[in-house]
């Protein structure tokens, strides 16, 4: 399943209350990102990506980011999700696509 279907999942189990779906949801996001990010960087590395510690450290405050709120939900100190973070991983995972992997990827082709 990719990323966008588990944002898609994630905002169903918000919309009917299932703290259970929302934490495994919120497991599989993280692990996805890391297993995404693991890969691209690798293929960053390989190519010599002239950017690639900047787009390592973009990386690394997503998956920071994505951890605390995960951490937050699990233990209680967030109750839902709101729709303004639901908006944000969409925002951020069109941004980051169009944006910052675009540009890994055109690079890594002239090379």
């Amino acid at each position: 399943m990719c990323f966008l279907s588990r944002i898609n999942q994630l905002a169903a189990a918000q919309l009917i209350g299932n703290r259970s779906i929302i934490g495994e949801v919120l497991d599989e996001l993280l692990d996805y990102a890391q297993g995404h990010f693991q890969h691209e960087e690798e293929f960053m590395r390989r190519t010599g990506f002239v950017a690639y510690e900047r787009h390592y450290g973009i990386h690394q405050r997503f998956e920071g980011w994505l951890s605390q709120v995960h951490w937050q939900y699990l233990k209680g100190l967030r109750q839902d999700l709101s729709e303004e973070l639901l908006k944000y991983l969409n925002g951020w995972l069109i941004t980051h696509i169009l944006d910052e992997d675009l540009a890994c990827r055109l690079e890594g082709a002239r090379t």
